[in-house]
């Protein structure tokens, strides 16, 4: 399961209320992943940052998925003004096997 902070929740905070979830800083795994800094890739192209950022949510997504480990996600100052990642977070909290 993914449990989405935000951005302004620290690393401890976040842990102490998820006790044996790895934590991830979003903006630091963009960071890493694509090798620049996040000012940059906004200043290169925002509209590509929007982009990236759903991206790498979603990586995190689906790494949680395939190893069934509980992930800590540090949104980004911004992420929830980005539609897609809003959509995205939406769907985690949805009750999928809800009887019908």
């Amino acid at each position: 399961m993914i449990f989405a902070v935000p951005h302004h929740t620290g690393r401890d905070e976040a842990a102490a209320e998820h006790p044996g979830a790895d934590y991830f800083d979003l903006e630091e795994y963009i960071e890493h992943k694509i090798g620049m800094s996040i000012p940059d890739i906004v200043a290169d192209s925002p509209w590509r940052y929007r982009v990236i950022e759903e991206e790498a949510l979603r990586d995190l997504v689906v790494m949680s998925e395939i190893t069934g480990s509980d992930r800590i996600v540090r949104l980004g100052p911004d992420t929830l003004s980005n539609p897609e990642c809003v959509r995205l977070i939406s769907s985690l909290y949805q009750p999928h096997d809800a009887p019908r």
